[in-house]
């Protein structure tokens, strides 16, 4: 009908003014604390650490969620058979501890504790009472609008589509509403590392740097791409036929 039409039109566009809006606020953000952190004596300005073993170690750690999705992605039906019939479930609950274990990774490389995968939880709490405002508000709105797309994709296709549940059988309609019509392509991995890029100025110190923390951040990015460029290999047969 022309009111759907009308409709459609108008949410296009506040989509595209709500990009025009945000992606300059998060750049701004950022190039704020990094000023801040260009003209701090605390914060470090080193340069990268030598890749140590240390560093590819860490590197299979946050690799674990990916490695799951791949798995699954490519056996969906063993997947759900394995599990009984209750493949997205499992999936899910899995996906939450793995989602910790690349966290716990990264502070352990900037707060490093007494042992090898420990936290200095007193100099964390350290950091994190002497951040900078523009360390706070860079995390708010990279953090905001990570989360916003993650709910929103949870909210257009469910646990069922977000858990690859068509891969087990079950049927994900195709979607076009809010998170897709601002970002068309995997808005949910989008989502996933502005959150995992707020945390960025908690994470930023002189042990950090040492273990290597940008390339540790370059490493997740890279996964993303890879887990991306997997899933536009074989889709879902709904967006296929939209």
């Amino acid at each position: 009908s022309i009111t759907d039409k009308q409709t459609n039109r108008i949410s296009e566009k506040m989509a595209h003014v709500a990009v025009m809006v945000t992606v300059p606020i998060l750049f701004t953000t950022m190039l704020s604390w990094l000023y801040v952190v260009s003209e701090s004596p605390d914060y470090p300005n080193a340069s990268l650490a030598a890749l140590t073993t240390d560093f590819f170690v860490r590197c299979v750690a946050l690799s674990s969620p990916y490695v799951l999705y791949y798995l699954i992605w490519h056996n969906g039906m063993g997947w759900k058979s394995l599990c009984r019939n209750n493949g997205v479930e499992v999936f899910s609950t899995l996906c939450l501890f793995l989602k910790v274990v690349p966290m716990y990774t990264l502070y352990c490389a900037s707060f490093p504790g007494s042992w090898a995968f420990g936290i200095d939880v007193h100099a964390l709490l350290a950091h994190a009472t002497n951040l900078p405002p523009t360390a706070w508000i860079f995390f708010a709105a990279w953090m905001a609008v990570g989360q916003a797309l993650n709910l929103g994709i949870y909210n257009a296709i469910g646990k069922v589509g977000v858990y690859y549940g068509f891969k087990m059988g079950h049927h994900v309609p195709w979607v076009t509403g809010f998170p897709f019509n601002v970002v068309s392509r995997h808005p949910q991995y989008i989502g996933s590392y502005c959150s995992f890029t707020a945390l960025l100025p908690s994470l930023w110190t002189a042990a950090g740097f040492s273990n290597a923390l940008p390339g540790l951040y370059a490493f997740v990015f890279i996964c993303y791409v890879l887990v991306s460029k997997m899933e536009e290999s074989d889709e879902n047969p709904e967006e296929k036929d939209a």
